[in-house]
């Protein structure tokens, strides 16, 4: 007889989701109160009922497959849509926001996946677009204190390292990478409660993305973090918590520390390794 090789569990996941995952070393935040509380919420009919918590001073990740729900769940907490059961709070305060508008007011932000559609106005300059959503707080008597406004943007540009040959450049002259930190500096920019970034390393070179998971990391301790992302390297290298979602349902949480990057892998694929049970051979024996 003859046996076939084991499979090797890891190879076949990583086929799967088409990434490699490389070695990650961040200092953990230390999380402090709980900013969103969901419980019981269910997102459509063909969804479960999932739990979770963001507490401030954490950056959690959420992350799945392609379609998995992941920007559908974090659309609830922005007034994007309305759960089917459930319910969710915001520092203990019932929160059901029923627009971006909204939301924004009550301290939640969200930069959505599609920069060109959900975060970039054709034509706007990089100063006008990191400052569009406060632009009141640059504002007296109906016009806007053009001084003020820029050493706001001066000071975001510095920090995060965003290449331009000046702030009132428009905003297609910038790089895709020097676009998202553009988008990641505007909500920065807001004292909120909860900054929700969906796919922020998407289409960035890898000095860009670690320059925007530096800057994530550093302002953590101001707010509650959520960052969504498909890769599991993205979450694995930014998050202290993270979270795994399968058809629109949050089905594993999973502490940063001490996680295996397999164990992580195989809950992404909803893959549970099975142990080799092919009987032991006598020592010195062979299979023929």
């Amino acid at each position: 007889g003859e046996f076939a090789a084991p499979l090797d569990l890891t190879a076949a996941v990583r086929a799967m989701l088409g990434s490699e995952l490389a070695a990650v070393a961040h200092q953990r935040s230390e999380s402090g109160r709980e900013v969103l509380k969901v419980r019981g919420c269910r997102l459509d009919a063909h969804s479960e009922r999932f739990d979770l918590s963001l507490h401030e001073g954490e950056v959690v990740a959420m992350t799945g497959l392609l379609g998995a729900g992941k920007s559908e769940i974090a659309e609830l907490f922005y007034g994007l849509r309305k759960p089917l059961a459930g319910s969710l709070e915001l520092d203990g305060q019932p929160w059901a926001p029923q627009s971006p508008r909204q939301a924004i007011a009550g301290g939640v932000f969200m930069a959505s996946e599609d920069r060109a559609r959900g975060s970039l106005v054709p034509g706007f300059s990089l100063a006008r677009t990191l400052t569009l959503p406060f632009l009141s707080r640059f504002s007296r008597g109906g016009f806007i204190r053009q001084g003020k406004e820029r050493e706001a943007v001066q000071d975001q540009v510095q920090s995060l390292g965003i290449k331009c040959a000046g702030v009132d450049v428009p905003m297609e002259t910038l790089s895709g990478g020097n676009q998202q930190k553009v988008v990641l500096a505007r909500w920065l920019l807001g004292n909120g409660r909860l900054l929700i970034l969906d796919e922020p390393f998407q289409g960035v070179d890898i000095r860009a993305r670690r320059e925007i998971g530096t800057r994530i990391r550093a302002s953590a301790s101001q707010r509650a973090t959520l960052v969504i992302c498909t890769d599991p390297d993205e979450a694995l290298e930014i998050a202290d918590r993270i979270l795994v979602v399968r058809d629109g349902c949050v089905v594993a949480e999973y502490p940063r520390a001490g996680l295996q990057r397999d164990e992580l892998l195989a809950q992404l694929a909803g893959v549970t390794p099975q142990p080799d049970t092919r009987p032991l051979l006598p020592q010195g024996a062979t299979l023929v």
